[in-house]
């Protein structure tokens, strides 16, 4: 209880998040339980019927998921970032082996997927750097990278992709998806070092298309694709 703050999973699959000590006023202690509402076979035409991607939009989602870009999802807390990820995912060729990083155990990629070779790993901050030199020596054919949340992430993100892998995916916390990039630029930047023009550059060598999610301010519950940006560096 001094430590203040624990992230618990319970065995249906939610997230109880406990603050306490020092870290609450007297009397005060908070308890968060956030519920994940991601369905079973979720496909791009369940998210044209939730309207969260435009009708008749599932046809284009499917054929460039099978095409191989490199994508991240950008958008707040509870935009359907990770859904969208997910629902793109399950377009994967099955027979290609993935690696998934995450900082928590949000996604059980072998249930959503069972039999697809995804390796899953667990990580954050400097743990990240450990991890990443093996990685560059694997031969995974795409990456995903849930909640990018530093430059610890970004690095990874684009360190992995810089060596040509394609079909990779991530999610990351941002209003939009010019202002993730340069996010994305300045932190690695400010932890190490460099030019933030030739990070900003790889970036949008890297990465093909960005997709902007955001949560309805009239009802929460849905969640909405609201633009489709293409990276590209001259």
């Amino acid at each position: 209880i001094e430590y203040g703050f624990h992230e618990v999973y319970l065995m249906n699959g939610i997230r109880v998040t406990i603050y306490s000590g020092k870290r609450t006023k007297q009397g005060q202690d908070v308890i968060v339980m956030r519920k994940y509402l991601m369905k079973d076979n979720l496909t791009f035409r369940d998210l044209e019927r939730l309207r969260t991607i435009p009708p008749g939009a599932s046809p284009l989602f499917a054929c460039m998921a099978g095409l191989g870009f490199n994508v991240i999802f950008v958008g707040e807390v509870r935009s359907g970032k990770t859904t969208m990820m997910q629902t793109w995912q399950k377009c994967e060729d099955p027979s290609l082996e993935g690696l998934a990083v995450a900082s928590d155990p949000e996604t059980p990629w072998h249930e959503i997927m069972p039999g697809v070779p995804i390796m899953q790993l667990m990580g954050e901050g400097r743990e990240l750097l450990d991890m990443l030199k093996s990685i560059l020596r694997g031969d995974n054919d795409y990456v995903l990278l849930e909640e990018m949340r530093d430059a610890y992430a970004y690095r990874m993100f684009l360190d992995i992709l810089s060596t040509g892998t394609r079909r990779s995916k991530a999610t990351i916390h941002d209003q939009d998806a010019v202002s993730a990039a340069y996010k994305m630029a300045s932190k690695i930047r400010e932890q190490f070092g460099g030019s933030q023009d030739d990070l900003i550059a790889q970036i949008y060598q890297n990465v093909d298309y960005a997709f902007e999610c955001c949560q309805d301010p009239e009802d929460r519950s849905r969640k909405i694709l609201t633009g489709i940006v293409e990276f590209s560096y001259d």
